[in-house]
């Protein structure tokens, strides 16, 4: 068994965790964790209400009277609880349906006290959060902690040796692993029931609900990595149950009718359980590093990437580009999603452009692009961007989570449930998500000490990686939000695959989140500390376009074909064309996105260019529709006045 890597790199928020939320209590194995323990009790006390499911009304009264949180950012922890744990994305659907018709914020709030998700689901959730945590003590302790400023080999992608650590541990595999194994009896606590609902035991014990709820954290296999399955499901496997502490006690209660019911109670006995576990418990097979060096290379950039901009010879990719596939190695019964892998590395100066079987909810990790053209037109579980300048990135539909890390001057365009925004810069961001986008605010967002540039007086993200200098978080400074800006062939099919509803979009509405938010609620007019820059803005209509994806990109229907080490690309232009059934590609330069309000395509021929009038599938905001018509009116008269 291995910990989920989804739960911990897309779930868990890369702040200090809430300071409320590691108080410290006398619990029968710790010291700590006393209000999550608190929200188990409290939950319990609620009835239907609270357990086995627990309300957002339950949750709410608890963070906001006990955590002293805004609603906002309760409701953001409860719902990011709930897409992360929920495995039927319809569900998610119509509960932003029905937000997004709410008339008022009373009834929106009458909706949200509607939601629920499993009580221990949410407390390992809340759990999770605490990897963050930075504890002098415990890291003096600890023999397998490194000192701060040391480099590790799992610090990052790149397997060079100049890359330090990073600054959260919720980012590497194997301190998931380290965190799983040295807090696992602590963990198996928080879900364990109180003394009071045990009768005659000795121990505390897990009942069946909590040891499901265990799938939330960690997966694993019985057959050789012949298939992944959850933890509930290998723990019930008769070969395993026996090792596990596992009882069953039957016993006749009257009911109302005076008449005997067999009852019968199955629980766990928390030592042995955890002594199984433990023993059993490996590092993430799956992770970025393995993709890299056991995965399948993958030959996706297209020659037309291959003129850098200063007009000097052909750019030929380097031995450190890297894009690379686990999905040969992923079992036919992958259980829970997120183990499929497609990492694209230190690419720069370059075109990808793809839409294919491969890439269908797999994780994608695109790390430091420079100045790319990367467009990845297929439905998606989760996508991460680290650490990429100057690059436009173009993603199809995402189920889960949009990730940015550290990314300066690029524009990306995609449609995800949830955006997260860490430690980036001078970014723009034309999306669609039935969620607010988060931007994390760390205590110490912006620090001095940049040099040279066109942003003196912030450094750059990398700059704050460097072996020489301390680490130290950095803020997001100058994001710029839009409404989705460009569409193709196959959006639709796509947003309806990831369960993505096209008329619910709360692209304008980002939550910073960080210390202040736990005081009040930030605004795009916060500037950051040093540089006085605002953290985030709303882009102008006047300054909104439609972005036509240029060029020719192979469907969905066309078989991968491996490509041996020495294979070379044929010349961009019509060559790539011949050489490709003509049915299994998407000319996209033709489908240009210059009409909002058409309700069809309509063919158009001007001089020697024919273009396809496509409407956008997703709805603009009234303001921008009505600029693209007026910049389109006028650009009719301008014809008009140049053939007279």
């Amino acid at each position: 068994m291995w910990p989920r890597a989804e739960l911990f790199i897309y779930g868990v928020f890369q702040i200090q965790p809430l300071p409320r939320l590691a108080s410290h209590v006398r619990l029968l194995f710790s010291d700590k964790f006393k209000n999550i323990k608190k929200l188990v009790y409290y939950a319990k006390s609620k009835g239907r209400l609270g357990y086995p499911n627990i309300s957002y009304s339950v949750w709410k009264h608890v963070a906001c009277n006990k955590l002293q949180l805004p609603e906002s950012v309760a409701w953001l922890y409860f719902q990011t609880c709930l897409i992360l744990s929920t495995s039927n994305s319809s569900s998610l659907r119509e509960l932003e349906l029905t937000l997004a018709k709410a008339k008022d914020d009373s009834e929106s709030e009458k909706i949200r006290h509607g939601a629920s998700v499993e009580l221990f689901v949410l407390v390992l959730f809340l759990y999770a959060q605490l990897i963050n945590k930075l504890s002098l003590r415990s890291s003096v302790a600890s023999t397998s902690a490194e000192w701060p400023d040391s480099p590790s080999r799992f610090s990052d992608i790149s397997t060079d040796q100049s890359t330090p650590i990073r600054p959260f541990r919720n980012t590497s595999e194997q301190h998931h692993f380290q965190f799983i194994y040295e807090n696992l009896l602590e963990l198996l606590d928080l879900i364990s029931e109180p003394e009071e609902f045990v009768l005659g035991s000795k121990e505390h014990l897990l009942s069946v609900d909590a040891v499901e709820a265990l799938s939330f954290v960690l997966e694993g296999t019985v057959d050789q990595m012949n298939s992944i399955r959850p933890v509930k499901d290998i723990i019930f496997d008769p070969n395993v149950l026996p090792k596990t502490g596992y009882s069953s006690v039957s016993y006749f209660e009257l009911n109302h009718h005076k008449s005997a019911i067999c009852l019968s109670t199955r629980t766990f006995g928390i030592r042995c359980l955890h002594s199984w576990i433990r023993s059993c418990l490996i590092q993430n097979p799956f992770t970025v590093e393995t993709c890299i060096l056991r995965g399948t290379r993958l030959q996706w950039t297209l020659p037309g990437g291959r003129e850098n901009f200063s007009g000097s010879a052909p750019h030929t990719p380097t031995k450190r580009q890297r894009i690379a596939t686990n999905a040969a190695h992923i079992p036919p019964t992958t259980g829970l999603r997120g183990n499929k892998l497609i990492v694209i590395a230190s690419v720069s100066r370059q075109i990808i452009a793809r839409t294919s079987r491969i890439l269908r909810h797999a994780t994608v990790k695109i790390h430091r692009a420079n100045s790319a053209f990367i467009y990845l037109l297929s439905p998606l579980r989760s996508v991460t961007l680290d650490r990429c300048r100057g690059s436009t990135i173009v993603l199809g539909p995402i189920e889960s989570t949009l990730f940015i890390s550290g990314c300066e001057g690029c524009l990306v365009i995609s449609a995800a449930r949830r955006v997260v925004l860490a430690a980036s810069r001078c970014c723009t961001l034309n999306i669609a998500t039935p969620t607010r986008p988060v931007l994390l605010q760390p205590a110490f967002g912006a620090c001095g000490g940049g040099s040279g540039g066109a942003y003196p007086a912030c450094p750059s993200p990398s700059s704050l990686f460097s072996r020489s200098s301390p680490i130290v978080p950095l803020g997001n400074e100058e994001i710029m939000f839009g409404p989705y800006n460009t569409t193709y062939p196959e959006l639709a099919k796509h947003l309806d695959r990831v369960c993505l509803a096209p008329s619910v979009n709360l692209w304008d509405q980002p939550l910073i989140l960080g210390p202040e938010s736990t005081r009040s609620e930030c605004t795009r007019f916060n500037k950051t500390p040093v540089s006085g820059n605002c953290v985030w803005d709303i882009l102008p209509p006047q300054d909104f376009y439609p972005f036509n994806i240029p060029m020719v990109v192979t469907s969905e229907d066309q078989r991968e074909q491996p490509q041996p080490e020495g294979h070379c690309t044929p010349p961009h232009g019509r060559t790539l064309g011949k050489q490709l059934p003509i049915e299994s590609l998407h000319d996209l330069s033709r489908a240009l996105v210059t009409c909002p309000n058409s309700p069809r395509r309509s063919a158009h021929v001007g001089g020697d260019l024919t273009t396809v009038k496509q409407p956008f599938f997703l709805p603009l905001p009234k303001s921008y529709s009505d600029a693209i018509s007026n910049r389109a009116q006028l650009y009719a008269q301008w014809r008009q006045l140049v053939k007279v």
